[in-house]
């Protein structure tokens, strides 16, 4: 709006619908499509091909710096821009997995309370995360889902009752959680889970780096690490793929995998997986390998919760979605409910979100 008032002939919105509700978005798509007829050069950027499509005239598709595709809206299909997108034709994401048979929650979160460091933070939340599954969050930028990520992982006190396997107690510290099986990925993973002057191999050891195979006793084993940061690098597709580049000069999204990597595949199966906008900045086949390795964390027992404001990402890997309004869960919807009805749980008309 500031650029508008200032009359720019050009705007550049670059993942304008990132925080917004699916009400915001259908408000703001209408809008940018009238400053385009009113003269206004438009340059739209963002992941979501849904939106891409609803909106542009034209589409260039940019992938490892270059443009592969560059076409009107009108002339490309769907799957034509995925496979663009991802460099191949598999872009289409598999469903979750089906629920083991019902048991006891392996997460249980009752009338969880953590103040924010500006206001607001969670006010008695409640949820459960079955051993296996997939739980999205979602809701609007501000509801709670940072105070939720860092109770989860021992980052601020709370109150109210956390439970992992039935115990009590394993969120007091980052180091307690983690060593009770918690693996965080965090929404920014360059300020939170990164030594920014030490190599990808160094960072891929960190939390595992008394363990093997990055030592045998006391010692550090150097082939080990070594060894084992180049497998975790090749099957994130880390680049440079060389373990002895520094972190500090990787870009955001070559940050984002060589975190994933480490926390998901790089030590013990996790019993708790939290990851926060796991998917922003990253391209569709990075995202696709990321969702992968959590299917494949739940797959192997872990409750994963997944907080993201990209409701795709939420539908195509979530067994449920639960919303967050003003710190309280308004409630919970099936991940084939419509915009129309998690939207309505993200403004707060919900059961549970007075």
């Amino acid at each position: 709006m500031k650029q508008l008032w200032r009359g720019a002939r050009v705007l550049i919105l670059d993942e304008p619908t990132s925080v917004l509700a699916p009400a915001e978005i259908a408000e703001l798509l209408p809008t940018v499509r009238e400053l385009a007829r009113s003269g206004r050069a438009v340059l739209f950027i963002s992941h979501k091909l849904r939106e891409v499509r609803a909106i542009a005239d034209r589409i260039a598709v940019l992938r490892r710096g270059r443009i592969v595709l560059e076409s009107a809206v009108s002339e490309v299909g769907a799957e034509e821009l995925a496979a663009a997108v991802m460099g191949s034709s598999s872009a289409i994401p598999s469903a979750p997995a089906p629920l083991p048979a019902p048991g006891p929650p392996r997460l249980e979160c009752i009338d969880l309370r953590c103040r924010g460091q500006r206001g607001g933070g969670l006010r008695g939340a409640s949820l459960t995360v079955a051993r296996g599954e997939i739980l999205g969050v979602a809701g609007v930028e501000g509801n709670g889902q940072a105070e939720l990520v860092e109770a989860l992982c021992g980052l601020c006190p709370s109150t109210g009752v956390l439970r992992l396997d039935g115990e009590e107690g394993w969120s007091r510290t980052p180091l307690a959680a983690r060593s009770s099986g918690v693996v965080h990925l965090p929404d920014d993973p360059r300020r939170r889970a990164l030594c920014l002057p030490l190599t990808s191999e160094e960072n891929l050891a960190l939390g595992w780096h008394r363990d093997p195979p990055h030592a045998r006793g006391p010692l550090i084993d150097r082939a080990g690490r070594r060894g084992k940061a180049a497998e975790l690098i090749r099957s994130f597709d880390v680049r440079p793929p060389d373990p002895l580049a520094r972190a500090g000069d990787l870009s955001g999204g070559n940050q984002q995998k060589l975190v994933a990597a480490r926390e998901l595949e790089g030590g013990p199966a996790p019993k708790l997986v939290v990851a926060a906008q796991p998917s922003r900045g990253l391209d569709l086949a990075a995202t696709r390998r990321l969702h992968d390795a959590l299917r494949s964390a739940a797959r192997a027992g872990a409750a994963v919760i997944v907080i993201s404001s990209d409701l795709d990402e939420l539908r195509a890997i979530c067994h449920r979605i639960a919303v967050l309004f003003q710190g309280r869960i308004a409630g919970e919807a099936d991940p084939s409910a419509s915009d129309e009805v998690l939207g309505r749980l993200m403004l707060g008309h919900g059961d549970h979100a007075a």
